[in-house]
């Protein structure tokens, strides 16, 4: 995959200066920065979608937490993705799915659902602290195989920057969706998609794209305006 170089938000400050005729001073507005893009549940509640809900490219990607390819796909662009959501050119609804527990209620990877929307309904999460908390789950899919605890969520979730109350929360095992319900409803949509994680689908068009084609990201942006 080619690596953009990175590119960085400008951030147009606007001051607006009133000039009144024989007055003697002028009355100028505070320039404020706009907030980052940040993180929301989906309207259905069983996706949590990452960046500015106007952003050029819309995107819905299937992930397992389990899933080796899910883990190989964000480290190969979740930088890209990072940059995107910080400029407010891509927003990312994630469907998390759970079939690799097996149908153990509590298993790893609902475990590990959960948790993304404790951090999706968090206060002051930013995109790009969800996707690197995303990144960071990925990465440490060999807990799963451990006698792993909420504690080793939370340390992945401080380490993304997440808001420590949002770390708390994730800590202590709160619960954050109704995951069964949350998984029959994202795998019935991705059945009807691929069957496969990850699958990426191009909210614009309704079409799965084909992440085997090296290109696939640059060219979402070709025609966008971002």
């Amino acid at each position: 995959m080619r690596m953009p170089r990175p590119r960085w938000p400008l951030l147009a400050l606007c001051a607006v200066l009133f000039l009144l005729t024989g007055c003697s001073h002028a009355v100028a507005g505070t320039p404020k920065a706009a907030p980052p893009p940040g993180v929301a549940v989906s309207a259905d509640g069983f996706g949590i979608r990452v960046g500015l809900a106007d952003a050029a490219v819309q995107l819905e990607i299937f992930v397992e937490p389990q899933c080796p390819a899910c883990a190989a796909f964000e480290a190969d662009y979740g930088p890209d993705f990072r940059s995107k959501l910080a400029m407010g050119a891509l927003a990312i609804t994630y469907r998390p799915v759970t079939f690799l527990d097996l149908d153990k209620a509590d298993g790893y990877s609902a475990t590990v659902a959960n948790t993304l929307f404790l951090a999706g309904t968090g206060a002051d999460v930013t995109a790009v602290g969800f996707q690197l908390y995303l990144e960071g789950l990925m990465d440490n899919q060999d807990v799963a195989g451990d006698d792993y605890r909420n504690s080793d969520f939370a340390d992945i979730a401080r380490e993304a920057g997440l808001p420590d109350a949002v770390v708390a929360r994730i800590g202590s095992g709160a619960g954050g969706v109704d995951v069964a319900t949350m998984s029959k409803q994202n795998r019935e949509a991705l059945i009807a998609a691929t069957g496969a994680t990850p699958t990426v689908i191009n909210q614009a068009t309704g079409k799965v794209i084909d992440i085997d084609d090296d290109d696939w990201f640059d060219r979402l942006f070709t025609h966008a305006v971002t």
